[in-house]
């Protein structure tokens, strides 16, 4: 048991000390992603002709970032021998169709969780105003205690949908609209040859 604590406290101190992700000259973190075979870098499907990532490659990008705040400014380099320059242009707007289909949905997400919570609240007011009618008619406690206990559990899915679960959507759409509009990013090839040009979507 004494070791397994040691070993927490270890881990924890090396996660502590991990040197933060190197920035680039003009000051954006920069994260560097390693490609070794791209067969499956792109979905085999599409939408209105336009490539997208594949559910692996999406999966990776999300996990290289998703330590950063939000609205980090970022500077991603790809770098593989198997990634030639027609490659380049295809991953390039798969990556962007990538984060625009996302922050969409996100958006859409939003919408969502606005109408929801505006409709809670409306069903815990009404159910409210029944228990209030009720009691002026004096009706069984019991059922009145029901009513309010429905009235309660609208109240608190409105409270949990608009403070927490909106909290978690507006993070998402922040992020995926500051890699949208604001990132920066380079296809190099790992052998010495001359840079390919660094492409910037704002």
């Amino acid at each position: 048991m004494f070791e397994r604590f040691r070993a927490f406290q270890s881990l924890t101190r090396e996660i502590r000390t991990t040197r933060p992700a190197p920035l680039d000259e003009s000051g954006r973190q920069l994260v560097k992603i390693h490609v070794s075979d791209d067969s499956n870098f792109l979905s085999p499907f599409s939408t209105d002709g336009l490539p997208m990532l594949s559910s692996e490659t999406a999966e990776f990008l999300e996990h290289s970032i998703k330590h950063l705040r939000p609205d980090t400014p970022l500077h991603i380099e790809i770098e593989g021998q198997c990634i030639d320059a027609e490659e380049r242009i295809l991953y390039e707007k798969a990556i962007r169709s990538y984060y625009h289909a996302e922050f969409s949905e996100t958006v859409r997400n939003i919408r969502k969780n606005t109408i929801q919570t505006v409709t809670m609240t409306f069903l815990a007011a009404l159910t409210f105003a029944l228990a209030l009618i009720l009691t002026n008619r004096a009706a069984q406690s019991v059922f009145l205690e029901m009513i309010d206990v429905v009235a309660w559990v609208f109240m608190w899915e409105a409270a949990d949908i608009f403070f927490f679960q909106r909290s978690t959507l507006r993070m998402k759409r922040l992020r995926y609209f500051n890699t949208l509009y604001n990132l920066k990013g380079r296809f190099k090839n790992s052998e010495r040859i001359p840079e390919p040009p660094l492409w910037h979507w704002s």
